[in-house]
């Protein structure tokens, strides 16, 4: 085999590479701009997708348990009242049992026949 045997080998087989390689980028072309039509035509539906997940973990929907609710937030003032109450239960009932109202209070108290201090509220209720 001599050098022009050689050169023409070498340019068959450079040739047969380059439509290999033309056919391979032509193949990967196609399937680039179909990706790229795909990702247009589903884009907006996965954004909109996306959009309402997030929608829902932000604000979730609403418990249509009331009750529950109801129950939960009463717990938890209940908690916080016996956490911050500034004196024991007893103190707090005597202090109520003694409140005197003002002067103008008894007065109207006394004209709708209603007692003014918690004693005579319950003197009036014992038969």
């Amino acid at each position: 085999m001599n050098g022009i045997d050689i050169l023409v080998q070498s340019m068959k087989l450079g040739a047969e590479l380059l439509g290999t390689t033309r056919k391979q980028a032509k193949k990967f072309g196609e399937k680039a701009g179909d990706a790229v039509h795909e990702f247009q035509r589903d884009a907006p539906k996965r954004a909109k997708d996306l959009g309402k997940r997030w929608r829902e973990e932000i604000y979730p929907e609403p418990s249509d348990n009331k009750a529950l609710q109801f129950i939960a937030g009463l717990s938890v003032g209940l908690g916080a009242a016996l956490l911050f109450a500034p004196q024991s239960g007893k103190q707090t009932r005597d202090k109520i049992r003694n409140i005197r109202f003002p002067k103008r209070s008894q007065e109207w108290f006394a004209s709708t026949g209603t007692a003014t201090t918690p004693d005579e509220f319950r003197r009036r209720q014992a038969p």
